[in-house]
C-alpha cells in the first residue's frame, strides 16, 4: 500500500468515528436561576378581595353601603379605581377611588351613598381595577338589597 492511500484510509476512519460518536464539543449546558415566590396565607387565594362590610341608614331616605377591598397579593397596590352602578340598567351612582398604596395583606374601605327613593333596584354592582408592581387585578361584585337598612 502506498503512503497516500494509508493516510486517506486513516482520515476516513477518523471521520467515520467522528460521525458515529459526535464531536468533542460541549453537548450539555446547565444554568441556575434564582426564583422568589410569594405565597398567600393558608386558605387564601392571591387576588383582590371584596367584602360588603355594612349597610346603614343615611339621611333623607338614603342608605350607606360600606365595602372593603383586601390586597391579597405579595406586593403593595398603587390604588383601586371603582365604578358603582345600580340595577339592571347599570345607572352610574358613584366612582370612589382608593388612593394607594395598599400594603400587601392590607385593606381599605369605601362608603357609597344610595338614594333609596329612586327606582332602579337595590342591587349595586362594584367594578374595581387595581394595579401594583407586576400585578393587575379586576373584580366585579354585587351587593343585593342595598336599601334594606333604610326600611
Amino acid at each position: 500500500m502506498n503512503r497516500t492511500r494509508s493516510v486517506g484510509l486513516t482520515l476516513a476512519l477518523f471521520a467515520a468515528a467522528g460521525l458515529a460518536f459526535g464531536s468533542l464539543s460541549a453537548v450539555d449546558v446547565t444554568s441556575d436561576r434564582g426564583v422568589d415566590v410569594g405565597v398567600a396565607g393558608a386558605n387564601e387565594d392571591p387576588y383582590l378581595g371584596f367584602e360588603a362590610v355594612n349597610r346603614s341608614a343615611g339621611g333623607n331616605g338614603d342608605a350607606v353601603v360600606t365595602v372593603a377591598y383586601e390586597n391579597r397579593f405579595g406586593v403593595p397596590l398603587d390604588g383601586i379605581e371603582i365604578r358603582v352602578t345600580r340595577g339592571a340598567g347599570e345607572e352610574p351612582i358613584a366612582t370612589p377611588e382608593i388612593g394607594g398604596p395598599i400594603s400587601a395583606g392590607g385593606s381599605a374601605t369605601v362608603d357609597v351613598t344610595v338614594d333609596c327613593g329612586k327606582s332602579g333596584g337595590d342591587a349595586l354592582t362594584f367594578r374595581a381595577d387595581a394595579a401594583g408592581p407586576g400585578v393587575r387585578a379586576s373584580t366585579t361584585q354585587t351587593v343585593e338589597d342595598a336599601c334594606d337598612a333604610v326600611g
